[in-house]
């Protein structure tokens, strides 16, 4: 120990001798040195001179990067040390020296960084401001963001940050010595709009790659920066579809100098005190989201006027049949949208009161409820009720696809439906209820957290919803029948409880039971308990206090393989069922063609179902084997090569509907003498789009009802059913390294029209009815570099998908079992990718469009469907 601290003495003293010998004859004020300095009142302090250089380039790939649009800055800069307090922090400031070429000309004010020394971990960013000035996105703060970390000092090497694009997923690494690489990634872009009704119809990467190069151990100064952001957006829908945006920045100490000079700041004060007191900057925010709300990143945008884009669609709309549809109509739809955000309630009112709109009055309400906000549903439902009632419902509808699904808006429906309760208006209250819980159901699924508080009762507006719509009283049987109907909408565990005890019991009829058994359906099956699983089973296996239809069964059966494998009974319970006699074979074919269905679209579904057949109680028997049944399950997939990818299941199942069965037993020479049946024929018609059901409509009610619409049934078209909707809206400014800011939007809408044909013959006991479904499928991008006072290059990307899917269901109801032929097919698609971009100056420099026509085609049935349809066609 004594040898130890002897050569530590020697090797402190030669080197004290030496650094003596060296300074002899010099004036030691003037040199700086590693010893503690004589005079308390100066310090020593670091000023580097940097080059910058950066490029930002918009392109496609068709294109090319080389080929895109770019912006570049070429500036010098230099990064000065101010300050170190007592707490391990470092004041130091961006100075702007010289702007060689690019958007760098305007005066930037200069920048001071409160960060932690050796870590560079961010702690506050000032900027010396005049009177009534506003900080700017530029050159500096890009630097800040480059070079200070916005990682937790000591919280590791993998966090999970706040950055300016929101919540990311942050790594540093040393790959190796004198060489350190930062990333970022997995981004959730708070963003002026993030809005998506269907998961993955456009996919958004980000990601950052920064990388730091040291000069030497002693000093660790960082000489050399690379730093690239990769911004990408693509679609499924067309493999082709992108828009990319690429920012590369390169950084470069030119020179470093030590000064030994007098304090800017006493020792004592802290760094951030030392920036305000006595630089006299003004702060800006202590992280990044705080930064980015204050500061400036583009130019203030100018949307075309509303009034002028609803004559614009309004002329679209006239040049058109009625039935047809284009690209135009879904995005003129999504532009009127965006636009209207941004318009006065007076101007929108103003334009809604224009006697020539009132044909496009439909749509402007879709484009009000899209919006959603508080003064367009003050405006919406104060002028509708009053000037147009049958369009108020169709607003109500479309409030299911807002863009701005916010607390208050829920808070302004909850006020709305206190209201109209009072009034006693039932039609309207219908709406509002399906509304309301399909808007519930959609904020609940925002995260796992709000999630989780749906399900377990601590979110106060799905419970005030639930136990409003659920006020029934004792076996009031049509209350409970149109709560559920209602919560279909919003499968939640406290809805899925709620359903369950109308399962399997005695004091329930059939229709409650179904409608219970379709809540179940849409609900998740973590939510399956052994007490559920049973009474699934016994309405499977018809063995309730009640009989049991063919369309309950079915339900039960979907709702127990949903729960298949995480709940390893259900696959037992079912096979367990099985006998050599059947007691239904239409049952029994659909669970066959169920399980196979689900043993192809999952690998752990088919060893689940495989390893329960390997018993030899489970095995494939005769019956299975033998069946003489129509009922299926069937998947199909639109193959239209790289161009369009759209999976499509259906589920057949011989349903005993009354409404057949009235038909049926009609005699075409005895109408007029036919008694009423004991069983009223009834039949209803519900829409669902995306997840949300309308309200059920009646197709006809009593025998008179179905007489009239059958005599009707001439194979006239007719529209059944329209409506727009935004589905995915992204936009926001996005600051960049490279010294500019990304002001980006993309998004997508749909237009959708529904024809129907329907004839049916009594004297022939057949039928043919037609569902014509016309779609209008838009995906565009819109891309441009920005700074605070100026807009630059910029990129436009759009996709649009047009054509038709046509469902024809033929029947034949002259004996039992009825023969029917369901064809589905497509028909008339056209896809059309079109790319521009512009310099700063707007003038076009590359483009391109691309065409391509799907051709038309039926899709495969299963055998068993094939079948009957030849049989059909024979004999016809």
């Amino acid at each position: 120990m004594k040898i130890h601290l002897l050569s530590l003495f020697l090797i402190f003293a030669f080197y004290n001798h030496a650094l003596t010998d060296e300074s002899k004859g010099e004036d030691k004020t003037e040199r700086p040195s590693v010893s503690p300095p004589s005079n308390l009142n100066k310090t020593r302090l670091v000023i580097y001179e940097y080059d910058f250089k950066s490029e930002t380039t918009i392109y496609d790939n068709k294109i090319g990067q080389d080929k895109g649009v770019k912006t570049k800055i070429d500036a010098k800069y230099i990064f000065e040390m101010l300050h170190h307090d007592l707490d391990g922090h470092i004041l130091a400031r961006y100075q702007l020296v010289e702007c060689i070429s690019g958007p760098c000309d305007k005066p930037m004010p200069d920048v001071y960084v409160d960060f932690v020394q050796g870590g560079q971990n961010l702690k506050g960013v000032y900027i010396k401001l005049e009177e009534g000035q506003v900080p700017e996105w530029n050159m500096l703060l890009a630097l800040v963001h480059t070079i200070q970390t916005p990682a937790k000092s000591g919280a590791g090497d993998d966090q999970v940050v706040l950055t300016p694009y929101g919540h990311c997923s942050y790594n540093f690494m040393k790959p190796q010595d004198m060489h350190f690489v930062r990333k970022i990634q997995d981004c959730d872009f708070n963003m002026d709009k993030n809005h998506t009704l269907i998961d993955g119809v456009v996919k958004f990467d980000y990601h950052q790659v920064i990388d730091y190069r040291q000069n030497k151990k002693i000093d660790a100064d960082i000489v050399f920066v690379e730093a690239t952001e990769q911004f990408s957006i693509k679609s499924p829908l067309y493999d082709k579809w992108n828009l990319h945006i690429h920012s590369y920045t390169f950084l470069e100490m030119m020179n470093r100098t030590r000064r030994y000079m007098e304090r800017y700041c006493d020792s004592e004060l802290k760094a951030s005190q030392c920036a305000t007191d006595v630089f006299g900057a003004q702060p800006i925010g202590r992280n990044w989201r705080d930064i980015i709300n204050k500061v400036s990143l583009a130019p203030t945008e100018i949307y075309t006027p509303f009034n002028l884009l609803v004559e614009k669609y309004r002329n679209h709309f006239y040049q058109k049949k009625e039935e047809a549809i284009c690209d135009k109509h879904s995005r003129i739809f999504r532009e009127l949208v965006r636009v209207v955000e941004h318009t006065s309630p007076k101007e929108i009112q103003a334009t809604l009161e224009k006697p020539e709109n009132d044909v496009v009055l439909p749509v402007l309400a879709e484009v009000l409820g899209s919006v959603g906000t508080t003064e367009t549903l003050e405006l919406a439902k104060e002028y509708f009720t009053k000037v147009a009632p049958q369009v108020l419902t169709h607003y109500i509808d479309s409030l299911v696809y807002t863009t701005n699904l916010t607390t208050t808006l829920l808070k302004e429906l909850k006020n709305w439906i206190i209201e109209e309760k009072k009034g006693n208006s039932s039609e309207i209250l219908d709406h509002l209820f399906l509304t309301t819980s399909s808007l519930l159901n959609r904020k609940c699924l925002e995260s796992t957290s709000t999630l989780n508080a749906c399900n377990n009762g601590k979110d106060n507006y799905p419970l005030w919803f639930i136990n409003e719509i659920t006020k029934c009283e004792e076996h009031q049987e049509k209350c409970i029948k149109n709560a559920l109907e209602v919560l279909v909408n919003l499968p939640i565990k406290p809805t899925y409880i709620y359903a369950s005890q109308f399962l399997c019991s005695k004091d329930v009829t059939s229709s409650t039971q179904l409608a219970a058994l379709n809540l179940l359906s849409r609900s998740d099956p973590s939510f399956l308990q052994m007490e559920i699983i049973r009474k699934l089973v016994f309405i499977f296996r018809n063995a309730c206090p009640n009989p049991v239809t063919k369309t309950e069964a079915a339900l039960a059966l979907d709702v127990l393989l949903r729960g298949v494998p995480e709940q390893q009974l259900v696959g037992s319970y079912l096979l367990r069922s099985e006998s050599n006699t059947s007691d239904d074979p239409e049952k029994w074919q659909y669970f066959y063609d169920s399980v196979l269905q689900q043993k192809e679209s999952s690998e752990k579904i088919n060893d689940y179902w495989s390893n329960l057949r390997s018993f030899k109680l489970f095995r494939p028997n005769y019956h299975q084997r033998a069946l003489i049944a129509s009922s299926n399950v069937h998947a199909n997939m639109i193959p239209a090569g790289k161009a369009l990818h759209l999976d499509l299941l259906s589920k057949t199942m011989l349903f005993d509907t009354t409404g057949i069965s009235a038909i049926s037993d009609l005699e075409a020479e005895n109408i007029e003498n036919k008694e009423t049946t004991e069983e009223i024929p009834e039949a209803k018609i519900q829409l669902e789009i995306l997840g949300h059901r309308y309200p059920a409509k009646s197709a006809f009610h009593g025998l008179g009802q179905l007489m009239s619409l059958i005599w009707g049934a001439n194979g006239e078209t007719f529209k059944a059913h329209e409506s727009n909707l935004v589905f995915r809206e992204f936009s926001g400014k996005i600051p960049l390294m490279s010294g500019v800011s990304l002001d980006l939007n993309f998004g997508g809408a749909i237009s959708l029209k529904i024809l129907g044909e329907a004839e049916i013959s009594l004297w022939n006991r057949h039928s043919r009815i037609v569902m014509l479904n016309n779609v209008s499928v838009t995906l565009d991008a819109f891309a441009q570099l920005v700074t605070p006072q100026t807009r630059l290059d910029s990129a436009k990307s759009k996709i649009s998908v047009v054509g038709s899917v046509v469902n024809e269901l033929t029947s034949e109801f002259a004996a039992k079992p009825y023969s029917y032929c369901n064809k589905l097919s497509y028909n008339n698609f056209i896809l059309k990718n079109r790319y521009k971009q512009y310099d700063s100056m707007g003038k076009k420099q590359h483009s391109f469009k691309d065409e391509y026509k799907i051709p038309c085609q039926t899709l495969r049935p299963s055998q068993k469907i094939s079948h009957m349809c030849q049989m059909i066609e024979k004999d016809n």
